[in-house]
C-alpha cells in the first residue's frame, strides 16, 4: 500500500471513530487514546517536566486527556483542510504550556513586596509624598 492510501485509510479510521464519540461510544474514545498515545508521548517528554512532582505530572496528563477528549468533539469532520492529528495536536499544546505555566506561578510565586516597596508604591501610584517616607 501506497504512503498516500495509508494516510487515507487511517483518516477514515480516525473520522469514523471520532463520529462513533460524538454518538457517545466509549469503546471508540479508548480506540483514538491507543491511536494517538505516541503523541501523549512525544508531547510530554518534550515539555521540560522534570521539575513537577508525580502528582502535578499526573494532573497534566489528567488535563491533556480531557482537551484529547473536547477536540474529538469540536473537530468539523465536514472540512478537509487540517486532519484530525494536527488538530489535536495543537490544542494539547496550547493546554499545556497554559499548565505548565499555573505550575511554575504556583512553584515560584511573585515575591512579597517588603513595607518600605510598598510605601514607596503607594507614594507613585498617587499616595503619599515619597520625601515623607524618608524622614
Amino acid at each position: 500500500m501506497k504512503m498516500k492510501e495509508k494516510r487515507n485509510a487511517c483518516d477514515t479510521l480516525v473520522n469514523h471513530l471520532i463520529r462513533q464519540v460524538k454518538i457517545g461510544n466509549q469503546n471508540a474514545f479508548g480506540e483514538l487514546m491507543t491511536i494517538y498515545e505516541p503523541l501523549f508521548h512525544t508531547l510530554l517528554n518534550k515539555s521540560g517536566l522534570e521539575d513537577f512532582n508525580d502528582q502535578d505530572i499526573e494532573d497534566i496528563k489528567q488535563e491533556l486527556t480531557l482537551v484529547f477528549y473536547h477536540s474529538i468533539l469540536s473537530f468539523d469532520l465536514d472540512q478537509s483542510e487540517v486532519r484530525f492529528g494536527l488538530y489535536t495536536k495543537i490544542c494539547m499544546s496550547n493546554a499545556l504550556i497554559t499548565q505548565i505555566r499555573k505550575l511554575r506561578k504556583q512553584i515560584n510565586p511573585l515575591p512579597m513586596i517588603s513595607e518600605e516597596e510598598n510605601h514607596l508604591t503607594d507614594a507613585l501610584l498617587g499616595g503619599d509624598d515619597p520625601t515623607e517616607a524618608t524622614r
